[in-house]
């Protein structure tokens, strides 16, 4: 075999060249990987970068974005402010002229009846006054004191009183009936001498008799006419005072007018209670007396600061 010019021929071959040319296909192919990795690697990079980019470019707008809503809120905020400043404005506006127009109709109102007619009595449908005339107010049969003294507003308005000046009237005269009513149950006293009418009747019965005070009742009457004309002047006081004589009479005994006052008399109240509850009630002043029959209260008959002696009637 050693004689054969092919094997021989194969022998002499050098390994050398082929072993180079592989490391070559080696160092080649390593090459392009690693020039496949260096594209795949910046593409990648510059993916990066342009998200980067783009993420600092949204965040960029998201910033102008909410600046732009902020400043747009603060806008709003001034717009509603300046809006409830003009509403404010408009109301006020509205309210001045309304109470404007009030007052030019009030005084329209006012100057239009100003004057009183040509005539009286006169009744004018469309006015909201009537006139009349003075000297007619002491014939008016209201009274124009409340019981405790207070007088009466529909009479208050008519003269034309002020308020401070009806308070000032109200406060003194209340005091002066008050200091009457304690001065007048001081003097009352129980009787058994009952008013006929009343003897007669089988339930229980009293009676109390009222000593006059002629000289307390005198001094209370004028203290109460002089604190009327203090308040509302002479002739206002007058006007009232006539009215009131029968009032006066009532809370302060006889009242004399320019005329000589009588000798004063005791007053007698009886009552007798009937077995229905109801109460038979006689009131004798002087000659004159009045009874009331079948009644289911003391008052109005007997006044309150006397109605303390008949307690023991109200006992069932």
């Amino acid at each position: 075999m050693s004689g054969d010019p092919s094997i021989r021929h194969l022998q002499r071959v050098n390994p050398l060249p082929y072993r180079s040319f592989m490391k070559q296909q080696r160092l080649m192919i390593l090459g392009l990987i690693l020039v496949i990795a260096a594209s795949v690697g910046i593409r990648h990079a510059r993916k990066i970068r342009d998200v980067r980019a783009s993420i600092a470019q949204l965040t960029e707008q998201c910033l102008e974005t909410q600046k732009q809503t902020e400043d747009a809120r603060s806008g709003l905020r001034t717009m509603q402010e300046e809006l409830r400043d003009k509403q404010n404005e408009r109301d006020h506006i509205i309210r001045v002229g309304t109470e404007l127009a009030e007052e030019i109709i009030s005084i329209e109102s006012a100057q239009r009846w100003a004057s009183p007619p040509e005539t009286l009595p006169m009744w004018d449908p469309d006015s909201p006054y009537v006139w009349i005339a003075k000297d007619l107010l002491p014939t008016y049969s209201t009274k124009p004191f409340a019981p405790n003294g207070v007088l009466n507003p529909g009479i208050a308005e008519v003269l034309a009183a002020t308020s401070s000046q009806v308070a000032a009237l109200n406060q003194t005269s209340r005091q002066i009936v008050q200091e009457f009513r304690n001065e007048e149950a001081a003097h009352t006293i129980r009787t058994e001498d009952h008013i006929v009418g009343i003897q007669n009747i089988d339930g229980e019965k009293m009676s109390v008799v009222v000593e006059p005070m002629p000289e307390v009742s005198e001094r209370l009457r004028t203290n109460f006419e002089e604190t009327v004309v203090q308040q509302l002047g002479e002739q206002r006081a007058n006007l009232l005072l006539t009215s009131a004589h029968a009032w006066m009479e009532e809370q302060f005994g006889w009242v004399g007018n320019d005329v000589e006052m009588p000798t004063p008399e005791p007053r007698t109240f009886s009552v007798g209670r009937h077995s229905d509850g109801t109460f038979s009630i006689s009131v004798r002043s002087g000659h004159s007396w009045s009874s009331y029959g079948g009644v289911p209260r003391l008052d109005p008959y007997i006044p309150p600061h006397l109605q303390h002696f008949f307690a023991e009637l109200h006992e069932p």
